[in-house]
């Protein structure tokens, strides 16, 4: 049987690989798409309702900005589905920070790396590396922000459209990583439909606790009646910043700079369209755990995408192709010290098919492949190439008040490393992986569920941890790995209740996931006679994590106030890793967070309030300190306003008000990177 299935693997591989033929060919056949992004202009009934030069938008004309969709708004069997979390429109804009992970911090079960504001990677339920998939309009961002936590990842935040946590059976479409989360970064760089008219944005923005200053602007527009043309482009620079907790007031080498530019055109068919984009980032920034040592970032990143609607018994074929190219030097005491490239492709194939009122299928197969090497006096681990081939599955039926959900994903996994004159001889490992997730959705009444999801997964351990063999600053250990490593298997369940109305969104979960060969770094109480590091070897034991979280938001009645609409947010989690062969807690393990937020918006303006405390954390892993507790208290102020056809907002912010000095455990560098103190924004938006 396993014969035969690698036998029809290869021949689809052989196929499917990408080339230049095989898009020329799938482009003839199908036409194909992305996900688009919202349309964050202005709506239509402000702009007509304006009949003075200047005008204050009416409380009627301004929707309430989204607090967090909480489960899944569509009820339709073709809707987004897996969707746990979404940051999208005017919350999204206030949420927006210089990285990914800072960005997405005050989610409910997803925390910030925090190796600095620049280069922090999301934690979602104290999962983060290669557990956590970044992908961009579904397909994975080349970078190497996985392989160190000093490495920014290559996407810039303030040109994002929207942001989505997907979990359960619908994240198998694109990794196994179902229990903490895939995120998906949204742009609307390949259009999927033609703009009416002419329509485009502009911000700037100051921060004063890093003197920061940046700007990013962009539109889409219409050549002719089936030619749609988007760019975009931003620029930031910000300074080392400022921290209470920091000896000397500012915290050395955190400085950034940031420069960004896309451009997308699509052909519009009448089923469907065909479109291309292309987006140049570089970056520039200190790394904190290493004063003398700057690094200078590159990437380039092509997409072709389309989509064919109603052709050959589908409702949808999507097919999406990828490719980048990224290099970064390690700068120290102005010479190159380390040579970090990656060069990957991927290429994704989707099927979608409506069967009758109460099912929809899909299915798909995903082929990528990665080149990674390291140069120089950091390079602690050789070359490597990666593939990766998949087909998965997703169901979902309805009937009556069930909503059953079943997912399979199969994988196919080579890593190779190369021949070195330092780390020897080449070694090559196969790994193949079978994980399936079932949900279960009961309709207790309108916009009220209750939910049952159970998965299993089959990880293939990465290139650091088979290959590694070296001192590694940015993590502070000599880093062993094993290629005898085996594939983390684990197995999950989750139960959750879920209540979204218009006045109303509500979501509660508690879940456990238990490894049985949970593979990380562990250290091994010897010290490496060169480097002078700890050394840390990659093990594998068993584990298990366990949490729960909880956030409520509710607009309060109309007659609550006599002016305006109040609403209010809460929130808590809590993520907890145990080593189940010692009993000893996982390294950084999550911290009980609580917050509460409120939100007034009246005629003229709308500001808000939030107060949030993280816990201390005493019960820490061997060889790792205790982190102590702290509360924030932010605040911010937006104003928006008309003038002839264009539509501005202003808007204030201040973060941690009181100037509170604080530590995330989440970080590797927590004693030498404190968080930021207390940090004035100012920004204006325009749309047209």
């Amino acid at each position: 049987m396993m014969f035969e299935l690698d036998f029809y693997i290869k021949h689809l591989k052989k196929y499917f690989c990408v080339s230049s033929g095989l898009v020329g060919i799938g482009l003839y056949m199908f036409g194909f798409t992305t996900v688009s992004a919202e349309n964050l202009s202005p709506n239509s009934s402000a702009f007509a309702q304006n009949t003075s030069k200047v005008a204050v938008i009416n409380n009627n004309d301004v929707v309430i900005p989204e607090i967090t969709v909480l489960g899944l708004a569509n009820t339709s069997l073709a809707g987004d589905r897996g969707v746990i979390s979404t940051l999208s429109g005017k919350e999204l804009e206030k949420r927006k920070q210089s990285s990914l992970g800072e960005t997405l911090s005050r989610e409910v079960g997803v925390h910030s790396s925090f190796y600095g504001p620049h280069t922090s990677r999301p934690v979602l339920r104290g999962l983060e590396g290669d557990r956590v998939p970044i992908l961009q309009n579904g397909v994975m961002v080349t970078d190497a922000s996985s392989l160190s936590p000093d490495h920014a990842v290559a996407v810039e935040p303030f040109s994002l459209d929207k942001i989505e946590i997907i979990r359960g059976p619908d994240s198998f479409k694109y990794g196994v990583q179902a229990f903490g989360g895939v995120v998906n970064l949204v742009t609307h760089r390949i259009p999927e439909k033609v703009p009416e008219k002419h329509k485009g944005h502009a911000e700037a923005r100051f921060s004063s606790v890093d003197l920061g200053r940046s700007g990013n602007y962009g539109g889409d527009t219409h050549i002719g009646k089936n030619w749609a043309f988007h760019w975009d482009a931003a620029e930031r620079a910000s300074d080392d910043y400022r921290s209470s907790a920091q000896a000397g007031g500012r915290v050395k080498n955190s400085f950034n700079r940031v420069g960004t530019g896309s451009m997308g055109v699509t052909r519009v068919f009448d089923q469907g369209f065909l479109g291309t984009s292309f987006t140049d980032y570089h970056s520039k920034y200190g790394t904190i755990a290493d004063p003398s040592v700057y690094i200078k970032l590159s990437q380039q990143h092509w997409d072709v995408a389309g989509e064919r609607r109603n052709w050959g018994g589908f409702n949808s074929i999507k097919f999406n192709n990828s490719y980048s190219r990224y290099h970064h030097e390690e700068i120290e005491d102005g010479e190159e010290a380390t040579k970090f490239k990656n060069s990957g492709n991927e290429s994704r194939l989707d099927f979608q098919r409506l069967i009758g009122p109460n099912i929809d299928s899909q299915f798909g197969f995903q082929y990528h492949n990665k080149s990674s090497s390291a140069l120089g006096e950091e390079a602690f681990m050789p070359s490597t190439k990666n593939s990766l081939f998949s087909i998965y599955t997703v169901g979902r039926g309805q009937w009556g008040k069930w909503i059953p959900t079943v997912g399979f994903r199969y994988e196919q996994n080579q890593v190779r490393s190369e021949d070195s004159s330092f780390f020897g001889v080449g070694k090559q490992k196969s790994f193949d992986g079978l994980n399936g997730s079932v949900e279960l959705k009961y309709q207790l009444k309108e916009g009220q569920n209750l939910v049952l999801n159970g998965t299993m997964t089959e990880r293939a351990p990465s290139s650091e941890e088979l290959f590694a063999n070296g001192p590694h600053v940015a993590t502070g250990y000599f880093q062993v790995g094993s290629d005898q490593l085996p594939k983390e298997q684990s197995r999950s369940l989750e139960f959750s209740w879920q209540y979204q109305t218009e006045e109303k969104q509500s979501r509660m979960a508690v879940f456990v996931q238990d490894y049985k060969n949970y593979l990380s770094l562990f250290p091994t109480g010897s010290t490496d006679s060169g480097s002078g590091l700890p050394i840390a070897q990659y093990e594998s034991r068993p584990a298990r994590v366990y949490g729960w979280e909880v956030e409520w938001g509710q607009k309060l009645p109309q007659n609550f106030l006599k002016h305006g609409v109040l609403s209010y947010v809460l929130k808590a989690d809590l993520a907890h890793g145990v080593d189940r062969s010692t009993g000893a807690p996982l390294p950084r393990t999550a911290p009980l967070r609580e917050s509460v937020a409120l939100v007034y918006k009246a005629n003229r303006y709308q500001t808000d309030l939030e107060l949030q405390r993280v816990e201390a954390v005493t019960r820490t892993a061997v060889h790792e300190t205790s982190t102590g507790g702290y509360t924030l208290v932010n605040m911010g102020v937006e104003s928006p306003l008309i003038y002839e056809k264009f539509w501005f907002n202003f808007y204030f912010k201040a973060q941690n008000i009181f100037d509170v000095k604080a530590r995330n455990h989440m970080s590797l560098i927590k004693d030498l990177a404190p968080l930021p103190g207390r940090n004035f924004i100012v920004g204006l938006q325009s749309y047209f």
